[in-house]
């Protein structure tokens, strides 16, 4: 009966894909009679259902994908016609049910990703060396990151120099993946795996160290016992082999630096081991005990620790203990690993965030964006579309806000006025204004000096650069303020 229950209750949660189809043809429409190029969107599988909240939350990167396509893949009707295309593109979209998970996928057929544009800006923003040598599908991988376009100008179609790396975010954030595969002249198709329903889902429970942890179903690819022959260091980093693939290992406990990483310890012994897998990345993970899979109830963590690097939230057992659900993104990740613990005194003081931060933008795509990465990281936030807006909303607020990101060209009132006309209050005589613009000239930097910005940042930006540049600018601010 519970069962029975749970399922009932899960289904009223799930609604067709079509829900958001009619939003998709009519940003279609306006994209494609903007650039005066046909495209028709092909929608396969509409029926397919998805929880509401993994729908929502999946529209606007959706959206922002059809965008692209149409603004960076589809040729001109010209152009098409020269490769021997129809006049009119094509972009299908796929929605797939695979039991506990779904796969969107969005087809075009039009020019491809060219690779050595890729590389050229890869290089150009310094996240690869000249000399180093990438598979096609590394270099494919690296639209994902931030900077990384073919576009030759940037654009309010696209995201004005917003980028794929927002996309793979909001993937990542509902426990989903991402990849992207293209064929120069035959077009480019971006695929995504989420889970059926952030709710409830599937998790496989293991134990290392003493500690219960989840971990998503839809990553675990394999499950075996480790052989200890099979491992051996390259480039002093330990590996194994798992059925013809060499896989980097780790001990999840050492990992998550709750045990010693003594390798030739931990690997000496047949422990149950984990191929965990997440878009063509893979981690071998070795683990004291597997208790099996479970369905979970998710639970956030909270305001107080969303920021937790290497979770995604946790689940209350049946006897009331509480088991933390791990992100697979980390486990597979390249990177450090977690920080260890530190103590409250240990904290740096940019770790306490002022309350307000004010948007200004006029593209309702930034403002989204960098409204929802200021709340992750604890701001609250008060968006405006314009100079007018934000001036009308200074009026409303109680309290006066800390930090101003400001866009540089919007209409009725720009950025550089914006800011001459906040300077001119002696409340914000020294509160941190930054301009967030797509213009890189030295002649529209020193125009917002001039005007009284704080500091100047160019579109595309680093999310975490961003986030330090305002923290030390608010706290610099407070302690003028104080001196």
């Amino acid at each position: 009966m519970n069962r029975e229950a749970q399922n009932s209750l899960m289904h009223i949660r799930m609604v067709p894909v079509n829900g958001i189809v009619g939003k998709l043809e009519r940003t279609v429409r306006s994209v494609s009679a903007k650039l005066k190029r046909p495209v028709e969107l092909q929608v396969i599988g509409e029926r397919t259902e998805l929880d509401k909240t993994v729908l929502d939350e999946i529209a606007d990167p959706l959206l922002h994908v059809i965008r692209n396509a149409i603004d960076h893949g589809i040729e001109t009707p010209k152009e098409r016609k020269k490769a021997g295309k129809p006049e009119q593109a094509v972009i299908l979209l796929e929605a797939i049910n695979q039991g506990t998970q779904v796969t969107l996928r969005v087809s075009d057929d039009g020019r491809g990703i060219n690779l050595d544009k890729v590389r050229e800006k890869a290089i150009k923003n310094g996240l690869i060396e000249k000399d180093d040598e990438l598979a096609r599908d590394e270099l494919l991988s690296l639209v994902f990151l931030p900077g990384v376009s073919t576009a030759a100008k940037l654009t309010d179609v696209s995201g004005r120099g917003v980028g794929m790396d927002v996309v793979r975010d909001a993937v990542a954030r509902l426990n989903g993946s991402i990849r992207v595969d293209s064929e120069v002249g035959i077009g480019t198709t971006f695929t995504i795996q989420l889970p059926t329903s952030v709710g409830v889902s599937r998790a496989l429970i293991v134990e290392s160290a003493g500690t219960s942890f989840a971990i998503p179903m839809q990553a675990v690819k394999q499950i075996q016992k480790l052989d200890p022959q099979t491992v051996r260091r390259e480039e002093d980093r330990p590996v194994v082999d798992v059925i013809g693939r060499t896989l980097p290992i780790d001990d999840l406990a050492s990992h998550l630096q709750i045990a010693p990483a003594s390798y030739e310890s931990r690997f000496a012994d047949p422990h149950p081991l984990l191929v965990v897998s997440v878009g063509d990345d893979e981690v071998a993970l070795t683990v004291d005990t597997i208790e099996g899979g479970h369905d979970i109830v998710v639970k956030t963590l909270g305001d107080h620790l969303r920021n937790v690097p290497g979770y995604i939230g946790a689940t209350v057992r049946g006897d009331g203990c509480i088991v933390p659900i791990l992100d697979p993104v980390d486990l597979v990740g390249k990177g450090a690993p977690l920080p260890a613990p530190a103590s409250v005194d240990d904290l740096p003081a940019a770790t306490i965030r002022v309350s307000t931060a004010m948007v200004i933008d006029d593209s309702i795509s930034v403002r989204r964006v960098t409204t929802k990465l200021l709340q992750r990281a604890g701001w609250d936030v008060v968006a405006a579309k314009d100079g007018v807006d934000a001036l009308e909303k200074l009026e409303e607020l109680e309290s006066a806000p800390d930090v101003f990101l400001c866009d540089m060209e919007m209409p009725r009132m720009n950025g550089i006025e914006l800011i001459r006309r906040i300077r001119k209050q002696p409340e914000f005589a020294v509160t941190p204004i930054v301009m967030v613009t797509s213009r890189a000239s030295e002649k529209h930097r020193h125009m917002a000096v001039e005007a009284g910005a704080t500091d100047y940042v160019v579109k595309p930006f680093n999310d975490e650069h961003l986030l330090e540049l305002i923290d030390e600018l608010v706290q610099a601010a407070r302690e003028t303020v104080v001196s």
